[in-house]
């Protein structure tokens, strides 16, 4: 009797925790951030090879989670498949070769190094909207004699009005802050490429040859 009491008591802690572990899994959502490049604006860039590389500096957070969802009993984290490192290194690329660049390994001594150091990317509830914020600081190195690397601080916030709570909505945030912080960035490698095309000329005219023409 006392071996079927007991049996008893361990088999409905197996179904706690069977429950609590289904209420986990419905609790964490899954969100699909997807960045779409805008043709680029003014002059063509002439094509550099550009090595990217996000350092994700973010404390005390899952490397795949970038937000919190408020859905009543349904409440919980949201991740994105990839980590956010990756979420912006993919962004960062595909913003620079809409440019015209080619992104090559930093191995390779390209032309212009890109550095993103990711210091949050993160999307909460905030009465009938949802704000996506995304912190850091990115460095734009370009090769060449006395070519100084331009470095700015990242700080983008977007909110969208959300009548519903869905995952959507808080993609759609997201999605706007993430194209906000390349659309900087492709700003930085238009200013750093002139930079590098006059240390071209300098050098070009010091050893007797033509600057390079854009």
């Amino acid at each position: 009797m006392r071996y079927a009491a007991g049996s008893t008591v361990h088999f409905r802690h197996i179904g706690l925790l069977a429950f609590v572990g289904l209420v986990t899994v419905a609790c964490t959502h899954t969100a699909a951030l997807t960045y779409r490049p805008s043709t680029s604006p003014g002059d063509t860039a002439l094509s550099r090879t550009i090595s990217v590389r996000v350092v994700d500096q973010r404390e005390n957070v899952e490397p795949t989670r970038i937000g919190f969802l408020t859905r009543g009993a349904m409440s919980g984290p949201l991740h994105e498949r990839r980590n956010a490192a990756q979420v912006i290194s993919d962004a960062v690329r595909a913003g620079l070769e809409a440019d015209g660049h080619r992104i090559t390994p930093e191995a390779d001594n390209p032309d212009m190094a890109v550095t993103v150091r990711l210091r949050s990317l993160w999307a909460r509830e905030s009465g009938f909207a949802v704000v996506a914020a995304i912190t850091g600081d990115i460095v734009v190195r370009g090769k060449g004699e006395g070519v100084a690397p331009v470095e700015r601080q990242l700080q983008f916030e977007v909110s969208e009005r959300m009548l519903v709570r869905l995952v959507s909505v808080y993609e759609t945030a997201l999605n706007k802050a993430v194209e906000q912080m390349v659309d900087r960035t492709r700003v930085l490698v238009r200013e750093m490429r002139v930079v590098v095309e006059g240390a071209d000329g300098r050098v070009s005219a010091t050893t007797g040859g033509g600057a390079r023409q854009p």
